[in-house]
């Protein structure tokens, strides 16, 4: 934990644990819209496709206060794709 009085880390205190949650789907050539949870954005979703991380904007888009993900170009048959979704 930082002590910002002393300007140094207190060491045997943990820092609050953050999590997060994924999802995982199997390209198919087609599909390039994805169901995501209420409540993301671009901001706060990472995007994986056979392991190699996809930029925000450019290779993927979340409209505002949108439930839908949509790749640029659709996944690949047989990619594998990863959402994880950052606690907001």
């Amino acid at each position: 934990k930082w002590d910002a009085a002393n300007s140094e880390f207190v060491p045997g205190v943990a820092a609050a644990a953050l999590s997060y949650s994924s999802s995982t789907f199997t390209g198919n050539g087609t599909l390039a819209n994805y169901a995501i949870p209420a409540g993301h954005s671009v901001d706060d979703v990472l995007v994986y496709l056979n392991g190699v991380a996809q930029v925000p904007t450019t290779d993927y888009t979340i409209p505002p206060n949108s439930t839908v993900l949509t790749f640029g170009v659709a996944p690949l048959t047989g990619q594998s794709i990863v959402f994880r979704f950052l606690p907001v």
